[in-house]
């Protein structure tokens, strides 16, 4: 079975899903160096970049590594919204 192929729109159209996520603080843009991608994440507020992520990566790489991001972001809020459940 052939892996999915992402293009340069794909991967723009993840990090707007991750970006929505992260609730407006920080941003995380996909960037290319070297036939490769790197994912920077950038503080939404003041546009400066406080971190590369990962570097050197294919864009199905960087596909799957927005995806896990996702999916922290998602247990994170699940396990926030389960603590605050049993307080109440």
């Amino acid at each position: 079975m052939m892996a999915e192929r992402y293009t340069q729109k794909d991967l723009e159209e993840i990090a707007d899903s991750v970006n929505r996520s992260l609730y407006g603080k920080y941003k995380v843009v996909p960037s290319y160096r070297y036939g490769y991608v790197a994912l920077d994440l950038f503080d939404a507020e003041t546009g400066s970049m406080k971190s590369t992520l990962r570097s050197g990566m294919t864009k199905g790489e960087t596909a799957e590594y927005m995806y896990a991001m996702l999916k922290g972001i998602e247990l994170e809020e699940s396990a926030k919204k389960s603590k605050l459940n049993k307080v109440i």
